[in-house]
């Protein structure tokens, strides 16, 4: 995370996180933080293919989608990024937002992967869309109690 976006305590937070929960067995809270943040942009940033697949993970969050649905919307998200050739380019808001939606569409996490590696790169996108710095230390705390 950039120190031009976010707060000192939210900076603070994170770190404690990342040395306290591991992703693996607390990947549903981690998800449950994102689709939260998420939350907070949604209405202003997301595009319709995003606000469709973070419906779809709202309800597998809740056992109310398999995870193969999660499945299906990460790759037509990554579709619809590559159709416009924006699957890396981040100045671009639309591909910023389909990017932090696709964080939170997976059921476990990847191979090797840490909340140090999840975490940060999560609010790097969210807040290069809208700083929403001070709400998203409110629910790190709220999700991740210390």
């Amino acid at each position: 995370m950039s120190a031009e976006t976010e707060s000192p305590e939210l900076l603070d937070a994170v770190w404690e996180i990342e040395l306290q929960y591991d992703l693996g067995p607390h990947y549903a809270r981690f998800r449950a933080f994102m689709l939260d943040c998420l939350a907070l942009i949604e209405e202003r940033w997301l595009p319709p293919i995003a606000v469709e697949a973070l419906d779809v993970a709202r309800r597998f969050q809740v056992g109310d989608a398999p995870a193969a649905e999660l499945t299906a919307e990460r790759v037509r998200c990554w579709q619809h990024l590559r159709e416009r050739g924006h699957t890396s380019q981040l100045e671009d808001d639309e591909t910023v937002a389909i990017r932090a939606t696709l964080c939170a569409l997976y059921a476990e996490p990847g191979s090797g992967e840490t909340a140090g590696d999840l975490l940060p790169w999560f609010l790097v996108l969210v807040n290069r869309l809208e700083d929403r710095s001070s709400d998203e230390l409110a629910l790190l705390k709220r999700h991740f109690p210390r």
